[in-house]
């Protein structure tokens, strides 16, 4: 079963995603999720760090280079794209 959430874009609409992944790394937590939406015939892949604010949870942007280097490695590694 598919894990999914809730999210509010910057227009106030709620848009439905699916979790790939969750994980915590350097005292962060982190997750990946998709909206449905394609780009050049692939469906786009979210990253981003995750509060967890009592029942809702807050994504927040990833603003280092290390922190994406450090997430598309993890990704990489759980996809099979690197071993």
């Amino acid at each position: 079963m598919e894990e999914k959430m809730i999210l509010t874009d910057v227009n106030n609409n709620e848009v439905e995603c699916n979790i790939v992944a969750r994980w915590a790394e350097n005292n962060q937590n982190y997750i990946a999720y998709t909206t449905g939406s394609m780009t050049d015939g692939y469906e786009d892949l979210f990253i981003a760090k995750c509060l967890r604010e009592g029942e809702n949870i807050k994504i927040i942007e990833i603003e280092s280079d290390e922190e994406w280097n450090s997430a598309n490695e993890f990704l990489n590694k759980i996809m099979g794209v690197v071993k």
